[in-house]
């Protein structure tokens, strides 16, 4: 199974994972399923490089970079969402010790992310549009 995307990516499935060429780089890098090749049901809400496939047997991307995988002993569609586009973050600054309520602005949030500056886990994170 293969898709192709933004005439750039090749997604291609096999058994236990789903691998993502990119052609522009030349590399290939697993985007969904456990590289270990367990099989299984697991994963949803989590990375999708920790979920586990049980013989993906589909593959298509839709035109915002969302992977969509045929999970097939599953009987499910899995998806793999594209990356979020930041246009803006305010304040570019602020204290050390933190506190400060920052507005990140974009495109294709997905409810449940996170977020960290430098090292440190934000907290209180809340996605007020996935648009």
């Amino acid at each position: 199974m293969v898709a192709a995307a933004n005439g750039e990516n090749l997604f291609c499935g096999s058994t236990g994972n789903c691998l993502v060429n990119d052609s522009t780089a030349g590399d290939i890098y697993t985007i969904a399923g456990d590289t270990s090749l367990s099989t299984g049901y697991s994963g949803d809400g989590g990375l999708a490089t920790s979920a586990q496939l049980q013989y993906p047997t589909g593959v298509a991307v839709d035109s915002a970079g969302n992977v969509y995988i045929a999970d097939y002993y599953n009987n499910v569609v899995r998806t793999v969402w594209g990356d979020p586009a930041v246009t803006g973050i305010s304040p570019s600054s602020g204290p050390s010790f933190g506190r400060t309520t920052v507005a990140i602005t974009g495109t294709g949030f997905q409810s449940g992310a996170t977020v960290g500056f430098g090292s440190s886990a934000a907290t209180n994170v809340t996605v007020n549009s996935s648009t």
